[in-house]
């Protein structure tokens, strides 16, 4: 999960659909935010990329990054993170 500078500024949560759908790799993606790979990467699609944008396309998890240390295994990624104005 993100790090937060004061936790109690986020107390809002989301029952929206969205932070249930799970993608694979090269999913497009039309909410910005914060994507978790089940191994603990993380992935942000910023509002002004295109829409929609895409996560990304590796096919093993220890792939996510050289200094990602991450297990053997497809990437399954969940939006953990969104604007309030994206979700709402």
């Amino acid at each position: 999960m993100p790090y937060y500078q004061n936790i109690n500024s986020f107390k809002q949560c989301s029952t929206h659909d969205a932070f249930n759908l799970p993608h694979g790799p090269k999913a497009e993606v039309r909410i910005a935010g914060i994507y978790r790979c089940d191994c603990g990467f993380e992935f942000a699609v910023n509002a002004s990329d295109a829409k929609p944008a895409s996560l990304p396309a590796e096919r093993n998890c220890r792939n996510h990054a050289n200094e990602w240390k991450g297990r053997d295994g497809v990437p399954v990624w969940l939006l953990v993170a969104a604007a309030i104005h994206q979700v709402s």
